[in-house]
């Protein structure tokens, strides 16, 4: 077998091959919806980190000052009576 038959037969053998059209519309439309999801999740966590921050930690901390306000009352009150 020659070098130029190789080649033909090369040449036929890739101009046989299905054009790459339809994959990278295929990987595109992935990607696309991959993206949409990473969006939408980032979205999500956002409202939960809003949520974490206006109402959780208040609350966290006013809790602490109840307690904090308590045992002041509790120490002054066995301060005060004994």
């Amino acid at each position: 077998m020659r070098a130029g038959d190789r080649q033909d037969i090369r040449d036929h053998v890739v101009a046989t091959l299905p054009p790459l059209a339809p994959a990278a519309e295929r990987v595109r439309a992935l990607c696309r919806a991959r993206l949409e999801r990473d969006r939408r999740r980032s979205r999500r966590l956002a409202s939960i980190s809003r949520l974490g921050r206006h109402i959780v930690a208040p609350a966290i901390i006013a809790g602490l000052f109840l307690v904090y306000a308590v045992d002041l009352l509790s120490i002054t009150l066995r301060t005060f009576t004994a």
